[in-house]
């Protein structure tokens, strides 16, 4: 029997593809500093595997170098991210997947590093389309991660969204990397699962201030525990102006601290969210069956072939497709298509990537790419 590999995800900074032993592997991408960001994760990731061997976290199986490039293969964490399954998540199961989250995120702290990149696309859970989410898996990517304390010089980035000012702009490379960054990152990302929608709409209701008078209106009035209060503030605040200065760290981690302490005596009874939890959910992103970006070098033809004759057998097997189109389109778009519904979709893509990908997703399984 022939194992494949499917890549589900391509980006400057790396290809990650999984195989028939639910293996991933993933690679430095063409950005200058990728290989310099999948260093860092490999060696966080050996030490996390070592400090906290019981953890969720990736377990690195091998590693291989070729020239200047670099690739890790490792243990798969999980089917889907929390992007995919965030509307799936009940006001009932919010604050227990929530806790196992914030768990997790200490166990990074106590462990001496900061992850630096959390956010809904890094946290994984496994999910069918028969029983919906089964269990939180853990968290991945920690290209961005670094020591406690570190200077962050040579390692800036995040996503605007979520990720802290401090470790986006180069006027703070001298800044030291905090614990705080990832408690910011945490509580917006929990703001974007109770609020619901996408990412645009969550970041349109920051750009607003419309997001602090519905989070007041889904988080009970009256928490039923100090856990759940702490909790709450933490949330609160991470979409407060004031806690996007450095300043702002130190009362965010300490938040968090106070979270953990009265969970720690047992203090771990939550009320539920209100009714007005998930107000955004018409702005929920469609999930896409497939996905094709075809780059206009004619590059791949002969891979387009086999491409046509994979997807239609996944076609049989789904039971969507019916007839499979694929266009060849300029750099820069993403084109969706399923003989149920078709969907254009407007989507940015690195000018230097110039290979044709195509994405087969299914809602009940991980994502097949040919």
């Amino acid at each position: 029997m022939v194992v494949h590999d499917y890549l589900i995800h391509a980006s400057k900074n790396s290809v990650i593809s999984v195989n028939g032993q639910e293996v991933v592997i993933k690679e430095s991408g063409l950005d200058p500093s990728a290989i310099n960001m999948l260093e860092r994760e490999l060696k966080i990731l050996k030490e996390l595997n070592t400090i906290t061997p019981e953890s969720s976290f990736p377990k690195v199986q091998s590693e291989v170098r070729e020239g200047d490039k670099l690739k890790i293969m490792m243990s798969r964490i999980g089917t889907h991210d929390l992007n995919d399954i965030m509307h799936d998540i009940s006001p009932n199961n919010f604050f227990i997947f929530s806790l196992k989250m914030f768990n997790e995120i200490f166990i990074i702290h106590d462990s001496g590093f900061v992850h630096r990149d959390i956010k809904p696309g890094n946290f994984m859970f496994n999910y069918s389309g028969n029983n919906g989410i089964e269990r939180y898996s853990g968290i991945i990517d920690f290209g961005l991660s670094l020591p406690i304390n570190k200077k962050q010089e040579g390692a800036l980035g995040g996503t605007k969204e979520y990720s802290h000012p401090s470790q986006m702009s180069k006027k703070f490379k001298t800044e030291r990397a905090h614990p705080g960054q990832d408690w910011f990152a945490f509580g917006r990302t929990l703001a974007h699962v109770l609020v619901g929608g996408s990412s645009l709409s969550f970041k349109s209701s920051i750009d607003s201030g419309d997001i602090l008078i519905k989070l007041n209106e889904i988080l009970p009035s009256q928490a039923l525990t100090l856990s759940q209060e702490y909790l709450h503030n933490l949330i609160l605040y991470s979409i407060n102006v004031d806690a996007e200065s450095i300043e702002g760290l130190v009362k965010l981690e300490r938040l968090a601290n106070l979270v953990r302490d009265e969970l720690k005596i047992g203090d771990n009874k939550f009320l539920t969210p209100c009714g007005n939890f998930q107000c955004y959910s018409n702005f929920i992103p469609k999930r896409h069956d497939i996905l094709i970006i075809v780059d206009s070098t004619e590059s791949m033809s002969s891979e387009i072939i086999d491409i046509k004759e994979n997807l239609k057998e996944v076609s049989k097997e789904v039971g969507v497709l019916q007839q499979l189109v694929i266009l060849r389109i300029h750099i820069g778009h993403a084109i969706c298509f399923y003989e149920v519904e078709l969907l254009a979709l407007a989507s940015k893509w690195r000018q230097h990537l110039h290979r044709s990908f195509v994405l087969a997703r299914r809602d009940n399984s991980h994502a097949l790419i040919f």
